[in-house]
């Protein structure tokens, strides 16, 4: 496919990207570019907002569209973000198998926001993704739906040469990038690679919505019997490793409470500081290696369960 971004101008993987560049990969005779899929969820209507301010219908070069299970729902949400133009609505629950095949088909990327928990509504949205060629992401952070889509998806995806992101929210994009960033800067400027990566989150807007607490819930209620939790359990602190990952350094052990030495202050173990996404992007080329291990921690005197603040992450590297 294509790269283009909302300004034109084409890009390689290497090249600067600029906030607010919007990168489609495009998949040719497609009616869009992105559809919104759970459009009207607590997320979904955070995402479909932005859309319209950054890429309104009418100004915008960038096809889009939303996409739930409830028309007058879709509708009241299209009425509130007053395009110029009417933004195209699909109706579309994951669980008709044929309306979900149309909307597949009909986009180069699928933006899903349709969980509560995803594990038992995205695989089948996966699964034509990786069979018609659609790039698809979501913002789960659930581990074990992302061990059941390698597993079951990942041969497809490939032949087809779709483009699979799990995790690209809260859960993964602050420990993700920022230690990707981190480990970038400590070769670019010191010419050597990190033994330890610590993200520190500290106080911001935000809190945890009711869709995370009702699928941790959910998870902790099924167990192994969820699709793909006895595979990612198998692999210890490397649940994500793909066929023959060798494993590194890092434990599924979580730290007490304590004081950290590299921050200087109190801090207590983050509920994401497994860092499975971070250990996934291991196994690929990124600048920090399986020597590195990561850890992501919060201030006590931050804690979001003691602010009710959604913390950010600020990287810290420890010299190699």
């Amino acid at each position: 496919g294509l790269r283009r971004t909302e300004q034109g101008v084409v890009t390689t993987s290497l090249g600067r990207i600029q906030p607010h560049h919007l990168i489609i990969l495009e998949r040719m005779g497609r009616t869009y570019d992105v559809v919104i899929l759970g459009a009207t969820g607590f997320t979904g209507q955070l995402a479909s907002e932005y859309m319209a301010r950054v890429y309104p219908i009418g100004k915008s070069n960038v096809r889009w569209a939303l996409a739930a299970r409830s028309k007058p729902k879709l509708q009241s949400l299209a009425d509130r973000l007053g395009t110029e133009k009417p933004v195209d609505l699909l109706i579309c629950d994951v669980t008709d198998l044929e309306a979900l095949e149309r909307v597949v088909a009909s986009t180069s990327v699928v933006v899903n926001y349709a969980g509560t928990p995803f594990i038992d509504k995205a695989l089948p949205v996966v699964e034509l993704c990786a069979k018609l060629g659609t790039h698809y992401c979501d913002i789960t952070g659930e581990i074990p739906l992302h061990r059941a889509s390698y597993d079951q998806f990942h041969k497809a995806a490939k032949a087809s040469g779709a483009i699979v992101l799990h995790g690209v929210g809260f859960d993964s994009v602050p420990s993700d990038i920022g230690a990707f960033l981190a480990a970038k800067a400590m070769r670019e400027r010191h010419g050597c690679g990190s033994v330890r990566i610590t993200g520190y989150l500290t106080d911001s807007s935000g809190g945890v919505s009711g869709g995370t607490i009702a699928t941790v819930l959910d998870l902790i209620k099924k167990g192994v019997k969820v699709p793909g939790a006895k595979e990612a359990s198998a692999l210890g602190a490397y649940p994500l490793d793909p066929l023959g990952g060798v494993g590194g350094p890092d434990t599924r052990d979580f730290a007490l409470p304590g004081y950290d030495s590299l921050g200087k202050m109190w801090t207590a173990p983050f509920v994401m500081a497994a860092g499975a996404e971070v250990s996934r992007c291991q196994t690929v080329s990124v600048p920090h290696s399986r020597s590195t291990n990561c850890t992501t921690a919060t201030p006590l005197a931050l804690c979001p369960i003691i602010r009710g603040a959604a913390p950010a992450c600020l990287p810290t590297c420890l010299i190699d």
